[in-house]
């Protein structure tokens, strides 16, 4: 729950004396046929004057809390809309909002839930500047894999050192599937019902089905076909996928498709707040799905990939470099001098986590240049027998941790 005390003096105020822009605006049709209905002087002081308790299911920070107490007192909500309807007919409605401290333009907030923070500025005060900030939000045909052009993937950390609070205590419990769906299923920025990789895009319809019926076909769509487990969810306000890996049952990479969001100021601020690494054009809902949560994406790996000269610290960071590459063979390219390390021992891990993607052009290269032959056997043995799956299940088993794993951890982890 996030507990804001609103300002009445604030919202008063600026009912007694709106802006120039939005008494323009009130008079104007275009807004309406965007959605967006207009709070009156009463409605705007009614609204001002009431307390805010929210629950938008965000793991907050200090930092996030104090950012939300120390700004949302000034924001006043002037208008509604528009409303669009999410997963399985639930229905959710936009507002917005005018900064009294800075009232030249209106605030977009996708649901009253989302925090500043991850509010839209409109551009100019017009039914333009307010359209285009809504640009890439509300779609009115959901969009598949096929019509998300852009994929963004960052590292979330470690599984069994990342906690969720449990819907129903409030107690931070570890990461397996379950917990994972019910903390999605109570987030503001998500639709809730998640899939495994067993299915490439968004199954549910549309229409809502019974309790019976879901928890079957929720079930079928959770399994995991071989390779690397995923859970996907489709975010409420822009219709992204955001889906979270499980790589060789210890690491957690999340995975965006989307449409690149034409307003990069939002998210840029928010990484200068705060210290994220989150990439500019990602959708707000994106962005406020992972709050809470590490996203570093493979190009600050790889800059310190570049400079990095433990071997422990190699073995760490190419563990992760190689988790976000994963179905990136540009990127894997990037990677290939690593697996030329001058230490065998350091090569043959390297090509232990080559094994867990099934890389063989890796493995095939180096049986031809190998100078050990103790690794070059294993190697020749190994394509011999084929790959096999270096990915537990870890939403359902729970993160996997072997001795020797903890070792390279101790070595890799910074």
């Amino acid at each position: 729950m996030t507990k804001t005390e609103k300002d009445p003096g604030a919202a008063a105020a600026l009912a007694e004396s709106p802006p120039e822009w939005l008494a323009r605006l009130r008079a104007d049709p275009g807004p309406a046929a965007l959605g967006i209905t207009w709070l009156d002087a009463g409605d705007i002081r009614a609204d001002g004057g009431e307390d805010e308790t929210v629950f938008d299911g965000i793991m907050h920070s200090r930092a996030t809390r104090e950012y939300i107490d120390r700004h949302r007192p000034h924001m006043v909500r002037v208008a509604s809309g528009p409303g669009y309807v999410g997963g399985f007919g639930l229905e959710h409605e936009a507002a917005w909002y005018v900064d009294t401290r800075e009232p030249d333009r209106p605030l977009l907030a996708p649901n009253v839930t989302y925090p500043p923070f991850l509010w839209i500025p409109a551009e100019e005060a017009s039914t333009e500047g307010m359209r285009r900030a809504m640009e890439g939000l509300f779609p009115s045909t959901k969009p598949v894999r096929a019509t998300l052009p852009k994929t963004s993937r960052g590292f979330m950390g470690y599984a069994d050192q990342m906690r969720v609070p449990n819907v129903y205590s409030g107690e931070f419990v570890p990461i397996d599937g379950l917990e994972l769906d019910r903390y999605y299923t109570m987030n503001t920025f998500t639709e809730g019902m998640s899939w495994g990789s067993v299915v490439a895009d968004d199954p549910y319809p549309d229409e809502h089905l019974g309790p019976v019926t879901m928890g079957v076909v929720h079930r079928d769509y959770l399994k995991q076909s071989p390779g690397v487990p995923s859970m996907t969810w489709r975010t409420a306000a822009s219709g992204s996928y955001l889906g979270i890996e499980a790589h060789g049952g210890r690491l957690l990479v999340a995975e965006a498709r989307y449409r690149p969001s034409p307003d990069h100021g939002v998210i840029e601020r928010m990484n200068a707040e705060f210290g994220c690494t989150f990439p500019v054009d990602l959708p707000v809902d994106v962005v406020g799905a992972l709050i809470g949560f590490d996203f570093r994406p493979l190009d600050l790996w790889e800059r310190e990939l570049a400079v990095e000269e433990d071997p422990g610290h190699i073995l760490g960071k190419m563990e992760i470099a190689l988790a976000l590459a994963h179905g990136d063979l540009d990127a894997v390219d990037r990677l290939r001098p690593y697996f030329s390390h001058g230490d065998p021992p350091i090569r043959v891990h390297l090509l232990n986590f080559a094994l867990r993607y099934n890389l063989e052009f890796l493995m095939e290269e180096h049986a031809l240049t190998e100078t050990e032959t103790e690794i070059a056997d294993q190697i020749h043995a190994i394509l011999d027998r084929g790959t096999g799956d270096g990915h537990p299940d870890l939403f359902e088993e729970g993160a996997a941790w072997d001795d020797e794993d903890d070792e390279d951890e101790e070595d890799g982890d910074e």
